[in-house]
């Protein structure tokens, strides 16, 4: 009979775990759980809602998510076709990379509102961000990738959640954030 070797992690903010390492090196591979993801995210972002500058405040937020704007421009962009047909892995992971900043968005969207919530919204970091992120979930709205359920579940996640954070009605906002962006062809 083999044992397998086990590592003990833990941190203070995991219980203690016991992984193989195996485990371990698929993880790294792999990267960050969703929940994990959530969890750092959140954490991150409520440091940086304590940030009195808000310029400073603005450009740390878009660094925080520019990871997440980039891998959701490059799929939506019109240069670049990702078609499953081509490389259905390739495809695959890049939709699995767009969920997975669309809920990152979403998770900073919600503890924005919650610790800015005595900021107004037209003067807070909520409205800057969801300038920058409403023409690339517009055009994602529009393309063809939405046949993905898990990519139209993050991104009707990460709108409700904007939504909800910038404390407006949703046709207030569009007309707010039409005015800003004027119809996309």
């Amino acid at each position: 009979m083999r044992r397998r070797a086990l590592i003990c992690i833990s941190t203070p903010c995991m219980p203690l775990v016991y992984r193989s390492p195996r485990e371990i090196r698929h993880d790294r591979q792999r990267g960050l759980g969703v929940r994990r993801n959530a969890k750092v995210i959140s954490a991150i972002t409520v440091i940086l809602g304590s940030v009195a500058n808000k310029e400073l405040q603005n450009k740390l937020l878009t660094q925080l998510l520019s990871s997440s704007y980039g891998v959701l421009s490059k799929l939506v962009d019109d240069d670049v076709e990702y078609s499953s047909k081509q490389s259905p892995a390739a495809y695959t992971r890049m939709l699995s990379s767009v969920t997975r900043g669309l809920y990152r968005i979403g998770t900073v969207f919600s503890h924005l509102a919650t610790s800015l919530s005595s900021v107004p919204v037209a003067d807070g970091p909520i409205l800057s961000l969801l300038t920058a992120f409403w023409p690339i979930l517009e055009k994602l709205f529009r393309s063809e990738h939405m046949e993905s359920g898990s990519l139209a579940a993050a991104a009707c996640r990460a709108l409700s959640v904007a939504v909800q954070s910038s404390g407006f009605r949703l046709s207030y906002l569009v007309i707010l954030l039409r005015d800003i962006y004027p119809l996309m062809p």
